[in-house]
């Protein structure tokens, strides 16, 4: 079961919306939330949980923001935060949107991206670690490993198991 989801929304925009778009940015930094983009909100776990897509987000890291691109990084409890994008583009129109997402497990992840509010491309993986399961016993065989307890074998899939999860979820482009 999922517990923190990490969640990066890159958003590209031409000069038309940039205002509009470091307002945004400016504050979400500023109050240290996302529910301050929407005009009304309710302190509920019922309305994060509608309105944002889990019953809790904050903020990972500092929010980003230039003439065409800005970037949030967000941690969420037990889901991804789509209908917080989804409010994104119906807020700020004409841009593109690529969110990613990664439970901590990783248990499931993918990306989606949206152009002028439509979803263009999704790439949704389910039961990420059963293809990790796949990727482990693959590898093994291609390097001809074995290992002679758990803990040598975790040590080993952890230091590739991040990029080959980031790898199966990105979308090809």
């Amino acid at each position: 079961m999922a517990n923190h989801v990490t969640n990066s929304i890159v958003i590209r925009y031409g000069a038309e919306v940039e205002s509009v778009v470091s307002d945004i940015v400016d504050k979400i930094a500023k109050e240290g939330n996302v529910h301050c983009v929407y005009d009304q909100w309710e302190d509920t776990r019922e309305w994060y949980e509608d309105h944002i897509g889990s019953k809790w987000v904050r903020l990972n890291d500092v929010p980003y923001c230039d003439e065409s691109e800005a970037n949030l990084y967000l941690e969420s409890a037990w889901d991804e935060i789509d209908p917080f994008v989804r409010h994104l583009c119906h807020v700020i129109g004409d841009c593109e949107i690529v969110h990613s997402f990664m439970d901590e497990m990783p248990n499931f992840g993918g990306t989606r991206k949206y152009v002028n509010g439509e979803l263009v491309a999704e790439n949704y993986v389910g039961n990420l670690w059963q293809r990790i399961e796949e990727e482990t016993v693959r590898r093994m065989k291609s390097e001809n490993l074995s290992f002679s307890n758990d803990t040598d074998l975790d040590d080993w899939r952890w230091d590739w198991v991040w990029d080959f999860a980031d790898d199966v979820t990105d979308i090809a482009e």
